[in-house]
């Protein structure tokens, strides 16, 4: 083996050595095939090194001794800090499939090959010690890699390939270290898998029947039980959101497209019973037998309500549960947050301009925006703005010209942004101060003009130009006294 690894890593640095330093894709592409045969040399020296330690363990199941603490305890911390956590996974867009296999049948074989080691084949009976302690170990990761591969499949567009890895897998997850993350995490790579299928067979029914409703409802419990202690956690907890918030979408557009697209589905002799009411199902629960919502108004007013809720409730879930964690993990909570941020925006803010534009010809959405609720949704629509800026989304500053047109059009929204603004930094509004030195003459210039000056105090060069362009006119067209006191 040891002359094997030589001679590729010879026939690699050879390639290397004759490929451009320019050539970027050429370089990262080659660098990835000597990664199986760096994974064979960091497993012999593995073994070579604790061979003996694997002997005791083997010894230590053998006659089931508890009391035996250290060598597991040494055991665990070797084969994490000098194997597992070594291993790096290959880049998802990347490497290729096949690539992706070599390594984790690799992988897989090394570590049945510690099952042999440890007696695991030549036990004669069946050792509860093990089968609670090394077993789990192997289980988890080995799941842990068909799943990788899954979203590796799923990310390339390879969804045959992510199903196959999918079922492969289901039946082993109670079997895990950690078997709630892990199922939260195959639940979302099944959902995701058929939301984009969904994009190539564009039907509601082809949607509906591969009972994405059901595994998302499924998804909600176990997420509820979630505690977002990590990066894992809080990266799972904002990938549901954000499926949440793409199945939501899908089907309220289908409705608005077809109302009785979800009515037909229901009656169609050809699906059968257990693929329907999938919509009741997702809105009131798996046990939920009685309520049925055929009405496209009712069912596009709850899908909304139901999805901007799970999005508020989650993200305020995470701004909790990630207060006090390292610095990587803020920085991680940041990126996540504001993303979550932005999607709540662009849900309520896409319904809200179709609203306004009139582009809701069956009046389907009349009852998601009648009596007070627009006003609502517009408030959420600035906060959401607010705070993904706050953690620092470019999208974020993107939609900030949006949210002055809605506090213009919804003047209840004001109130909500004085504090907002000042928990953003003054430099986040570069890009947008040709906007808001159009809006100085309108109420709003009253909760802008603190802004201004502080960009003034810290950035006076910034402003200057955007400034010129809008004194003018606003000298003229602002009768408000106050307001003429700050332009002044």
């Amino acid at each position: 083996s040891k002359y094997y690894i030589q001679y590729a890593k010879e026939q690699f640095l050879l390639r290397w050595s004759q490929l451009s330093r320019l050539s970027e894709y050429g370089r990262k592409t080659t660098i990835q095939l000597i990664q199986p045969y760096h994974e064979l040399d960091q497993f012999l020296v593995f073994i070579e090194h604790n061979l003996p330690l694997l002997k005791t363990l083997e010894n230590r199941y053998l006659t089931n001794n508890k009391k035996d603490t250290i060598t597991r305890d040494l055991f665990h911390e070797r084969i994490h800090n000098d194997l597992l956590s070594q291993w790096q996974i290959p880049d998802v867009i990347r490497s290729s499939i096949p690539i992706w296999d070599d390594i984790i049948t690799n992988r897989t074989l090394f570590l049945d090959i510690l099952d042999e080691l440890v007696g695991g084949p030549r036990m004669t009976f069946t050792s509860r010690l093990k089968a609670l302690e090394f077993d789990p170990i192997l289980i988890d990761y080995k799941v842990q890699l068909s799943l990788d591969m899954a979203y590796c499949a799923l990310r390339q567009r390879n969804f045959k390939l992510s199903l196959s890895k999918l079922n492969d897998t289901r039946n082993r997850l109670d079997l895990c270290e950690n078997p709630l993350i892990k199922s939260i995490y195959w639940n979302e790579i099944y959902c995701d898998v058929h939301l984009k299928r969904h994009q190539i067979q564009s039907t509601l029914s082809s949607l509906l029947s591969t009972l994405v409703a059901k595994e998302l409802k499924k998804m909600e419990i176990k997420i509820n039980s979630l505690k977002i202690i990590d990066k894992q956690t809080a990266s799972l907890n904002s990938t549901y959101i954000q499926l949440n918030s793409q199945f939501s979408r899908i089907v309220i557009d289908f409705l608005l497209a077809q109302p009785n697209a979800y009515f037909d589905y229901e009656n169609d002799n050809k699906i059968s019973q257990a693929k329907h009411r999938q919509l009741e199902i997702y809105l009131y629960g798996l046990d939920n037998q009685t309520t049925n919502i055929q009405t496209a108004d009712l069912l596009i007013n709850e899908l909304f309500n139901k999805n901007v809720n799970i999005l508020k409730n989650n993200i305020e879930k995470q701004e909790t549960d990630l207060q006090n964690l390292s610095t990587n993990i803020r920085i991680a909570k940041e990126n996540i947050l504001s993303r979550d941020y932005n999607e709540l925006a662009s849900l309520c803010d896409d319904y809200l301009r179709r609203y306004e534009n009139n582009e809701d010809e069956n009046n389907l959405m009349h009852n998601l925006f009648s009596d007070n609720n627009s006003n609502k949704i517009a408030e959420i629509i600035v906060k959401s703005i607010l705070s993904s800026m706050k953690y620092g989304s470019n999208e974020g500053v993107k939609r900030f010209s949006r949210l002055l047109q809605i506090i213009e059009l919804y003047p209840n929204t004001m109130e909500s942004i004085a504090n907002r603004l000042q928990e953003i930094p003054c430099w986040m509004f570069f890009d947008c101060l040709y906007q808001i030195t159009a809006y100085l003459d309108k109420p709003i210039g009253l909760k802008l003009y603190p802004l201004i000056e502080q960009i003034i105090k810290f950035y006076p060069q910034s402003i200057v130009y955007p400034f010129k362009l809008s004194y003018e006119t606003l000298q003229y067209s602002t009768n408000d006294p106050i307001l003429k006191h700050y332009l002044v």
